[in-house]
């Protein structure tokens, strides 16, 4: 669930986490798993072309999940 750096996939110019974010993040909202993550990144990915802020999208997709599970 680690990701240290700048995903080869992202375009020039827009914002990723650093890692440190999203992992404090995480560690509050201790019910989000690695695979809930992966998904995560795999569906900013799969919209990169379309997201003015990918990193945004992520962390916000987190919070989400959190909030729902009551976890924030």
């Amino acid at each position: 669930m680690r990701m240290q750096k700048r995903p080869d996939w992202l375009p020039d110019g827009k914002a990723w986490i650093v890692a440190s974010e999203w992992e404090a993040l995480a560690s509050e909202c201790q019910r989000i798993t690695g695979e809930e993550f992966e998904s995560i990144v795999r569906e900013a990915r799969q919209s990169r072309a379309n997201l003015k802020n990918p990193a945004g999208f992520v962390l916000a997709k987190i919070k989400k999940l959190a909030k729902e599970r009551g976890n924030t």
